[in-house]
């Protein structure tokens, strides 16, 4: 018997080891949405949603529909992935790029782990290392990211701090 919409893509999600909220923030959706449609709430996601979906897991649109189908549109996560970057930046509000670059490794490195089982022996040494390449430039990301915040929250409470003591 052939699996329903919402548990393909409560599968993949899980798959990918990734929280609703994760993935709904990686794909710029409510939460609430995603929620729906691995609950069989909603039944007809919107074509965005669904051109987004497809392209963060490099699935085919009808087997992730329908159900029918070849799973991976592709096993070149590359491809699959630039398609799912070209996507998002056109999403991405001005002045967002720390969020679009964020995005864009967790794509990688959910890309990969979604399509590593169905890589053959060749293939699966390119993914070790596109993997572990994602990962680390991850680290680094979230080091500087969050390192920036810190200093913008800093001055904000120093601001706040000078203030009261001014009263």
């Amino acid at each position: 018997m052939a699996s329903s919409f919402s548990v393909r893509l409560k599968d993949l999600r899980e798959g990918a080891g990734l929280s609703l909220n994760t993935l709904a923030r990686v794909l710029s959706v409510a939460v609430s949405t995603l929620s729906r449609l691995e609950s069989a709430e909603m039944t007809n996601p919107s074509m965005s949603i669904t051109e987004r979906l497809c392209a963060f897991y490099g699935v085919n649109r009808d087997w992730l529909i329908e159900g029918s189908g070849e799973k991976f549109s592709a096993l070149d996560p590359r491809k699959t992935r630039e398609r799912f970057f070209a996507l998002m930046a056109e999403l991405s509000p001005p002045g967002g790029e720390a969020d679009l670059r964020e995005q864009k490794l967790m794509a990688e490195i959910s890309t990969l782990l979604a399509q590593a089982p169905y890589a053959d022996v060749e293939q699966w040494a390119s993914y070790e290392k596109t993997l572990c390449d994602a990962i680390a430039d991850y680290r680094v990301f979230c080091l500087e990211h969050f390192a920036a915040q810190r200093m913008e929250q800093r001055k904000i409470a120093r601001a706040g701090a000078s203030t009261t003591a001014k009263k």
